[in-house]
């Protein structure tokens, strides 16, 4: 039978210690996760974070102008009521 010495007895205590440390830190971080990523949903910091840019983006591409495309769309030159006649009267 090997006998255990303090030394190898105080290694193992040290290793197991380490896993649970580890453990503890990784619930951690993972709760920490959930609270910030349901904060991040609640505000909708994702959302703003795609529609908004894209809103003026989409102006740009529709209508030539940089802002919503609902705005952007007054201001396309095919809304313009131009009526031009080349004959004289």
């Amino acid at each position: 039978m090997k006998k255990i010495t303090k030394k190898a007895l105080f290694s193992q205590q040290q290793k197991g210690q380490v896993i649970i440390e580890m453990v503890l830190l990784l619930v951690l971080v993972v709760g920490l996760w959930g609270l910030f990523s349901n904060y991040a949903k609640q505000q909708k910091w994702f959302e703003n974070l795609v529609n908004g840019p894209w809103q003026r983006m989409a102006g740009m591409i529709e209508s030539g102008v940089w802002d919503p495309p609902q705005k952007a769309a007054l201001q396309h030159p095919n809304s313009f009521n131009r009526v031009v006649s080349l004959r004289e009267q």
